[in-house]
């Protein structure tokens, strides 16, 4: 509420006024994405969850996890750094074995949160 509070009661400047709506909209995402990890445990608890189970691309999924998390890491000044070039692109049929990409309901996967404040997690793609 405080950007909403803030664009009310002063004048920003065309950049500040779309930093500030951009974020708004951001949270209203992630609490968009509370209820429903809510409701899923509901759906779990009553055994009526149902998965939509298909491939994903990891490399767009971890990259979307970093641009989540890029703000606050540099209000912070940490660095993130990937190296995400030895993750294939999707295939148009993965093979079992395949490590480019994975098998899961692209939702649950988008939708986990990062660890513990002061928690890290790295990682390197290998082909």
């Amino acid at each position: 509420m405080g950007w909403a509070r803030l664009l009310r009661t002063r004048k920003f400047d065309a950049q500040a006024t779309d930093r500030a709506l951009e974020t708004i909209e951001r949270n209203a995402k992630v609490q968009t994405q509370l209820i429903e990890d809510l409701l899923d445990v509901s759906r779990i608890l009553q055994g009526k969850l149902v998965l939509n189970v298909q491939p994903v691309s990891l490399a767009q999924t971890i990259e979307a996890a970093i641009e989540t998390v890029r703000l606050a890491a540099e209000a912070k000044q940490i660095e993130i750094c990937t190296n995400l070039e030895a993750i294939a692109p999707l295939p148009e049929k993965p093979a079992a074995s395949s490590r480019s990409c994975g098998i899961c309901s692209p939702t649950r996967l988008s939708s986990r949160r990062p660890a513990a404040r002061g928690s890290a997690v790295g990682g390197e793609g290998r082909g």
